[in-house]
């Protein structure tokens, strides 16, 4: 569990990252409890949104009984019916709209996870260089041996769980970081699993363009994902996992295209960087806060490159642990 946060204000900088227009408990904005109106004077908030009623003056016939406005000529004659003038039973209010998003906000403050996406390790149709997509190839020697290096380099961190893709090659990768952290077995979650490329699984890149010449995402090959779809259902994924775990660092072994779309989508196709692909083990840092996900690191051939460092530090200020007392 995690104790006191170092920094009170990290987590009002991460809701402002999200919705710079939303006043924050505890912040500036929310703390004025007063404006000023507009002629210089100090006016209470409650008041600007309930005016008093102005003072009128008394009319002279004030106290004299007014008559109904009847048409008397329209219904001379005819009964009236003195209780549609009478005031009724009060009616029911009418509840509020309910918001359509994702979570039910329980709090004002920004709820935040961290979500480390690793790819699983190498298998023999990633040594032949074969499309594996939701085909269920399982790990080789040195994928195992690319799992248990992430979980050394991992380490560096305190983790709350891991999760997994269906897929045994993005599991077994999963358990053995698990296993290296201490950490119960992963649990498994569907939509992390790899992109499906439906008739072009099996392939090799010649084979592939020899049948389908415009490619994985320039033919229409039948059974294959859209990158598109498979972005609105890892995310949704993620969003899933973050509910969940709040306020807790989460590692998911899953997929090159997964990683890959999700980095494509959310740096407008600037990463990964041209040229490079997400390698076998290589970890990526994300962040959902209060239903948003960001960037905030990417392992680029070994190396881990910070994208947003503020975001980085804010979320090392509100997910570390305390110091025991």
């Amino acid at each position: 569990m995690h104790g006191l946060r170092r920094d009170p204000q990290a987590r009002h900088r991460l809701l402002r990252r999200v919705h710079p227009d939303r006043a924050v408990r505890g912040g500036a904005r929310h703390r004025r409890g007063r404006r000023r109106a507009a002629r210089g004077r100090l006016v209470p908030r409650r008041q600007l949104r309930h005016p008093l009623p102005r003072d009128r003056p008394a009319r002279e016939d004030a106290d004299r009984h007014r008559q109904p406005r009847h048409h008397q000529g329209r219904l001379a004659g005819r009964h009236q019916d003195r209780r549609r003038h009478e005031r009724g039973p009060p009616r029911p209010r009418r509840a509020p709209p309910v918001a359509l998003t994702h979570r039910s906000p329980t709090t004002r403050e920004a709820l935040v996870t961290q979500l480390t996406l690793v790819r699983h390790g190498q298998t023999d149709w990633n040594a032949a260089r074969r499309i594996q997509g939701a085909s269920d190839i399982p790990l080789n020697d040195t994928g195992r041996s690319q799992a248990r290096a992430a979980a050394r380099l991992l380490r560096e961190r305190d983790w709350d769980v891991v999760v997994a893709s269906p897929l045994q090659r993005a599991h077994e990768t999963g358990a053995i970081i698990a296993r290296g952290l201490g950490l119960p077995e992963p649990e498994v979650v569907e939509g992390v699993a790899e992109r499906a490329y439906g008739e072009a699984e099996g392939m090799t890149g010649d084979e592939l363009r020899e049948l389908f010449p415009g490619g994985i995402e320039g033919a229409r090959i039948p059974g294959c994902e859209t990158r598109a779809q498979v972005v609105e259902r890892a995310t949704a994924a993620l969003l899933e996992i973050a509910e969940r775990f709040p306020e807790q660092r989460v590692i998911v072994a899953t997929h090159g295209a997964v990683i890959g779309s999700l980095l494509r989508a959310l740096s407008e196709d600037e990463l990964p960087a041209q040229g490079t692909t997400v390698g076998n083990g290589s970890r990526h840092d994300f962040a959902i806060v209060d239903g948003a996900l960001q960037i905030v690191a990417v392992d680029d051939s070994g190396d881990v490159v910070v994208v947003d460092a503020d975001l980085q530090s804010d979320l090392d200020d509100v997910l570390s642990p305390s110091a025991p007392a």
